[in-house]
């Protein structure tokens, strides 16, 4: 009888031993390293807390992580369900590059006067144009949330290019190329610059070259989309040698710029 008693007071003391062993699973990092431990908390696309060696607990970044290795018997019914789903979520998000389009609304004020006009004396001196506003669209290739290198186009209405009201607006069409730059890429909010050049198909097919640069701030919306404004500054200037026209246009616009100082505010949206 007292061997009995022993012998179930033995089985009592192993089976409460390993009811009270913790059952490890492994999260593995995109560096290569592997993590064992108790998960604590999981929040998928935020971060993991897991309990390792001497019962300290460390904090994992979601974008660290390549993979986790859940143990079945541990895992929650809906932790079986995140965890996969959650892992392939990071590892689309994480591609280096993908697709990317700016879509914006410009408008800005004249700056200064038009110059190299050859016909002054018939007409006066002609006035930059007091304003401007348009859209524009750029789509090419994003790397790592930092750079953007694209074709861009858009239309453009200019007001105030002449002292005649019958030939006060005009418009164009730019073409160019497109790049942009977020300097903190692992930031919600960055400071971003763009530069695009390119030429312009301008009312009555007047060719001209286009230059748009600009410094502002983008806004992390979520994963794939952010919000941007940004101080910009647009430059036409009208060229013969781009010119379709007939010699006495080309002659007529020759050296004629308009310079644009304003603001830039749209969404970039990455696929």
């Amino acid at each position: 009888m007292k061997g009995l008693i022993t012998t179930l007071f033995a089985i009592f003391i192993c089976l409460n031993i390993f009811a009270q062993t913790p059952i490890i699973s492994k999260i593995i990092l995109k560096n290569g390293d592997a993590i064992s431990g108790e998960i604590q908390e999981l929040k998928p696309g935020a971060f993991v807390k897991i309990k390792i060696v001497g019962n300290n607990v460390i904090e994992i970044p979601y974008s660290d992580i390549d993979n986790i290795i859940m143990d079945a018997s541990k895992a929650t019914s809906i932790e079986k369900t995140i965890a996969p789903i959650a892992d392939k979520k990071v590892k689309s998000e994480l591609k280096d590059f993908y697709f990317q389009t700016f879509n914006e609304f410009a408008f800005g004020l004249g700056a200064g006067k038009v110059n190299g006009y050859k016909f002054e004396d018939l007409t006066g001196v002609i006035p930059n144009s007091d304003t401007y506003a348009g859209f524009y669209t750029a789509n090419g290739v994003g790397f790592k949330n930092m750079l953007f290198a694209g074709i861009g186009m858009g239309f453009s209405g200019h007001q105030g290019i002449s002292d005649f009201d019958d030939q006060n607006f005009s418009y164009s069409l730019p073409f160019t190329l497109d790049v942009r730059y977020r300097v903190l890429p692992q930031s919600k909010i960055s400071p971003i610059v763009m530069a695009a050049v390119g030429m312009s198909y301008y009312e009555g097919s007047l060719g001209t070259f286009t230059f748009m640069d600009g410094v502002g701030a983008s806004i992390q919306i979520s994963n794939r989309l952010e919000s941007y404004l940004l101080f910009a500054h647009t430059y036409d200037r009208f060229s013969s040698s781009l010119s379709v026209n007939n010699s006495t246009l080309e002659q007529f616009y020759s050296g004629i710029y308009l310079n644009y100082i304003g603001a830039r505010i749209g969404v970039t949206y990455k696929i």
